[in-house]
């Protein structure tokens, strides 16, 4: 069994690239301990715009939005594999389950 995740508390940055910032800090440090991780955004405009932002950062992101409906199911295949990054907006591969591997649980702390 998983253990339970701590809530952070609310966080209020003063403009979006501190925002941003924190996000992608947030992201690497988990990348970096072997984790999957999976960003929901609440647009396109934003998905995209942080799939650019972690690529200027050297870190790989798969987006899984409208504009890829095509790619959906082999994105969500890739999800929940060790350091794999997956940006979706909200209403992306709903009703999909995104299996999580071994290697991943075995790190820890899944989120």
């Amino acid at each position: 069994m998983p253990k339970k995740l701590a809530i952070s508390p609310e966080r209020i940055f003063l403009t979006a690239d501190h925002k941003w910032g924190a996000v992608i800090d947030e992201i690497s440090s988990h990348v970096s301990a072997g984790r999957a991780v999976l960003v929901g955004t609440r647009s396109i405009r934003e998905s995209e715009a942080l799939h650019i932002k972690l690529k200027e950062y050297g870190i790989d992101s798969t987006v899984l939005n409208a504009l890829r409906h095509e790619q959906e199911a082999e994105i969500i295949a890739h999800a929940g594999r060790r350091n794999i990054v997956t940006i979706a907006t909200n209403m992306a591969g709903r009703g999909t389950d995104i299996l999580v591997d071994r290697e991943v649980l075995n790190v820890g702390d899944c989120m």
